[in-house]
């Protein structure tokens, strides 16, 4: 047993950011003990504003707090947030896709991208091996627990794929989803 990670909200994209990157938010998830934690990820947040505002300029914060700057794509967030982690043994990144947000007439789009379930699958696990993002919450629409499956099992040992929109709480869908083995962690939210 441990103390809970501390997932701190980096970058904002998607809907919170005026869809400037597709993936709603990234987050660095930082161990320990809880102040120390946030002291830490603190740093972190601090030095990732810094380097940005240092290539870009004054940066705006998205609506869920992180920053919210106009990127070439998601590698370039990895490149930033991966040199604002360096260093620190105890962080490692993750997501909030939100793919919901993006899916329209069975595609994603992703950017300049329309890509199919198997293609962002695809681009998900390659993140996860360039970048070390361990993390992924609703990597696919809300209803798509087959997706989830499929990532879940290409995905590198010891990732987590969350469940949020796609379960909402709703202990049918848990069951069913527990079933399928299409997620092994969800958020839990008790207002719902």
């Amino acid at each position: 047993p441990q103390f809970p990670s501390l997932f701190m909200n980096m970058v904002n994209g998607g809907a919170h950011a005026g869809f400037r990157l597709p993936i709603q938010e990234h987050i660095v998830v930082v161990h320990g003990l809880p102040k120390e934690a946030y002291t830490r990820a603190c740093k972190i947040f601090t030095s990732l504003g810094h380097a940005l505002e240092h290539k870009l300029g004054k940066v705006a914060l998205g609506d869920e707090g992180g920053y919210a700057p106009i990127l070439r794509g998601e590698d370039e967030a990895f490149r930033y947030l991966r040199g604002a982690i360096e260093g620190h043994t105890d962080a490692y990144l993750a997501v909030d896709v939100a793919a919901t947000s993006f899916y329209h007439r069975e595609r994603y789009h992703f950017g300049v991208e329309h890509l199919s379930r198997e293609k962002l699958r695809d681009c998900l696990v390659a993140y996860a091996r360039k970048y070390d993002v361990r993390s992924f919450e609703d990597p696919f629409m809300e209803d798509d627990g087959e997706g989830c499956a499929t990532l879940l099992a290409a995905l590198p040992e010891g990732s987590l794929v969350v469940g949020d929109d796609i379960t909402t709480t709703n202990q049918e869908r848990i069951k069913i989803l527990h079933e399928e083995k299409a997620l092994n962690a969800m958020i839990v939210k008790p207002n719902q």
